[in-house]
């Protein structure tokens, strides 16, 4: 459990963070060596994972918290409210735990090209990371290249039928990009003052 590990890392979120650990292989090439800890569950909305995260005790060997979620609030919830939930999570963590960076991860996209979820995940990426350049403690995943064929469809060896779940190539595709943005997270020494935002 996170209470009784020395994680260097938690990845918390819905199940497209679970998923990254159901190829053993990838999880472990990746993350696994590293004492990250994945606290993924699937179906969870901004609510759940909120709920978590202001109810977990996260040990003090974690130097940062990988987020992803919101992909399934997108038929509930405004854009805007999808945008302030996911950040109020990043605030709570960094009000609780100082020393903690946040990284947060862009929804992927999902469905056909004609979705009117693509609009949404679009808008809701690019207020993420605006609000991640802006703010100390924050850094942007950026999820946001390489998942659709030039007609604008889904990379099918990317997704599953469902078109919102990743394929084994998939994971990896996601495994790599968190890598190169968590192998460019500033050492402790070059880190800068947080000041907790206001949303």
């Amino acid at each position: 459990s996170i209470w009784s590990s020395k994680s260097n890392a938690i990845f918390i979120g819905d199940s497209i963070i679970k998923n990254l650990c159901y190829y053993e292989d990838i999880w472990n090439g990746y993350f696994g060596n590293k004492g990250f800890t994945n606290c993924g569950i699937g179906g969870d909305h901004i609510e759940n994972v909120l709920w978590r995260v202001k109810n977990l005790d996260f040990p003090n060997t974690v130097s940062f918290v990988l987020l992803q979620c919101g992909t399934n609030n997108l038929t509930k919830d405004s854009p805007i409210d999808i945008v302030n939930g996911i950040l109020s999570i990043g605030v709570d963590i960094l009000d609780r735990f100082e020393k903690i960076s946040v990284l947060i991860t862009g929804i992927l996209p999902r469905e056909s090209k004609t979705s009117s979820k693509r609009n949404i995940i679009d808008y809701v990426n690019s207020r993420l990371e605006k609000f991640c350049k802006e703010n100390a403690g924050f850094y942007y995943v950026d999820v946001s290249e390489g998942w659709t064929e030039s007609s604008g469809n889904l990379n099918e060896k990317l997704f599953i039928n469902d078109k919102l779940h990743l394929t084994k190539a998939g994971n990896e595709k996601l495994a790599m990009k968190m890598t190169k943005s968590i192998n460019n997270l500033p050492s402790k020494k070059t880190i800068k003052e947080k000041t907790l935002p206001t949303l």
